[in-house]
């Protein structure tokens, strides 16, 4: 009797996966970069070079690049981790439950970052950073201040993010999702090229030549200084990455 069955399957069941992660977060922070640029539009029109297409171009530039770093830092321990647990059968389990949880639980926190990020523009021009959200005396009593006075806009915020959430995981097919293990030697390919291009998206500088010191150290949102305007910089960046840079810097050095 033949069985219809796979013993192993390509690492391109995983490579759709993390791609389609990949695109979906730079598609969302794009988009949202764009709304709060057009929400802030009379404010950037006033500063000195993006009354032209230049200035929103190196807007979008740094913060593409801030995006890719965020995406890699997520991906790195999915594409390392568990590819390398999914090639070993008895081990396929955790090896899913690893990758669901840092893309599942990373695209939940960026589009919770992303939404809460309007109030911090409107209140200090920046976005949600540590000191931010610790600055925050009462914080049931800003949400409920917020819900009663833009309730119609943060009702389909809410609303949309959910269901982004919705169709995200629905075309993850978690259930299909390593049904087989990754044959080894795809799976060995996608760990090196998949973890050297997380890595370098989250370096600072491929300028070889004229900034070597500064190859290997991570991106730090400092660099996304494009101009002497406050709203500007912070435009650039993306909520996520910004917070998450700032919780690792308060934590102990030890």
């Amino acid at each position: 009797m033949k069985l219809n069955m796979k013993p192993s399957i390509s690492a391109t069941h995983l490579l759709r996966v993390f791609a389609l992660f990949a695109l979906v977060v730079l598609f969302l922070l794009t988009l949202t970069r764009a709304g709060f640029s057009l929400w802030q539009l009379n404010h950037l029109e006033s500063v000195e070079g993006f009354d032209q297409l230049q200035g929103f171009a190196e807007l979008f530039i740094t913060g593409w690049r801030f995006d890719l770093a965020l995406i890699g830092a997520i991906l790195l321990i999915p594409v390392t981790l568990g590819t390398f647990l999914a090639m070993l059968g008895p081990l396929r389990v955790l090896a899913k439950i690893i990758i669901l949880v840092f893309l599942i639980g990373g695209m939940f926190v960026i589009i919770l970052s992303e939404y809460v990020t309007p109030y911090f523009l409107y209140a200090s021009d920046s976005r949600p950073d540590m000191a931010a959200i610790q600055g925050i005396e009462n914080p049931l009593e800003v949400i409920a201040g917020l819900w009663s006075t833009q309730m119609i806009p943060a009702i389909i915020g809410l609303v949309l993010s959910i269901l982004l959430m919705i169709a995200f995981i629905a075309r993850l097919e978690t259930s299909r999702l390593l049904r087989f293990r990754i044959a080894p030697r795809s799976g060995i390919t996608l760990m090196i090229v998949g973890g050297a291009l997380c890595i370098f998206a989250m370096i600072s500088n491929i300028n070889f030549i004229q900034e070597p010191t500064q190859i290997l150290r991570p991106l730090n949102p400092s660099m996304a200084e494009i101009s002497t305007d406050t709203l500007v910089n912070e435009l650039s960046l993306n909520t996520a990455y910004e917070a998450g840079w700032s919780l690792v810097a308060v934590l102990p050095a030890e």
